[in-house]
């Protein structure tokens, strides 16, 4: 039996500002985004903002009323308790996110988070119904000594478990090969090509629903020059976006270009 090829919809386009901006700075970034684009170019919650945590009510505010999602960029583990400086998802929920990354390389590298402490925020994530976007890639050192499956498979074990799937609502996984990241230097097309299909491969492995409700997204040095080429591929239902989304008319080009798509 043949199987169907699966069916995308709109892209999902993640802005993560990473700790960037200021309130001058980042209340002309939503002026300028709003007067861009707003509800013109893509459909209805297909943005995604990731401002620091500490502007995400100020920009939930702001962009109150608009198409425009908010999410967090990082969430702590454990759901409340003796923590300084931490933040739940459940507090994330509570200012307007509906969604949150984890997962992502700066986390993994600056602050040591393991898989495992990553699996412990998504199920805190998932608990309270955030929609996690889960970063998974490989370095450049295992790249080029042909670790790239076998580093992306180790990384999505424990996402793809049974304690986590019967409650998520929605699971977005990102590649970000490191390499790539801020580099200027994104993947080839073929290198996300074929990564993403072993994605989707694994996926397929544990559970054909999952590969199916699963988006996977791209995300490593996206431009308004390669953002088209890289929406083409088969397996990409979007893309996660750095230095770009700082940019307002960049990040307008990249959205506008998405919904010819």
């Amino acid at each position: 039996m043949l199987e169907m090829p699966k069916q995308k919809g709109p892209p999902i386009l993640v802005a993560n500002w990473k700790m960037n901006g200021n309130l001058q700075s980042i209340n002309r970034l939503l002026c300028d985004l709003k007067r861009d684009f707003l509800d013109k170019e893509l459909g209805s919650g297909q943005v995604v903002i990731l401002p620091p945590h500490v502007y995400l009510q100020i920009v939930a505010k702001d962009l109150s009323g608009t198409s425009i999602l908010i999410g967090a960029q990082d969430a702590d583990e454990r759901e409340t308790g003796p923590v300084t400086g931490g933040v739940s998802a459940k507090m994330l929920l509570d200012v307007g996110c509906e969604y949150v990354l984890l997962g992502h390389s700066e986390r993994r590298n600056l602050f040591n988070e393991g898989d495992g402490v990553i699996f412990q925020k998504l199920k805190q994530a998932v608990k309270v119904g955030l929609k996690a976007i889960v970063c998974v890639g490989e370095t450049l050192e295992q790249r080029n000594s042909g670790q790239v499956l076998e580093v992306i498979s180790n990384q999505l074990k424990p996402i793809i478990s049974q304690e986590i799937l019967p409650q998520s609502e929605e699971l977005l996984i990102a590649y970000e090969p490191i390499w790539a990241i801020g580099s200027n230097k994104s993947a080839t097309i073929h290198q996300i090509g074929y990564a993403l299909s072993e994605i989707r491969k694994i996926l397929r492995d544990v559970d054909i629903n999952l590969s199916d409700s699963t988006k996977i997204l791209y995300g490593g040095s996206v431009t308004e020059k390669n953002i088209a080429e890289i929406l083409a591929l088969d397996e990409v239902d979007g893309a996660l976006i750095g230095g770009a989304s700082l940019d307002p008319k960049s990040f307008s080009k990249i959205c506008r270009i998405a919904k010819t798509i």
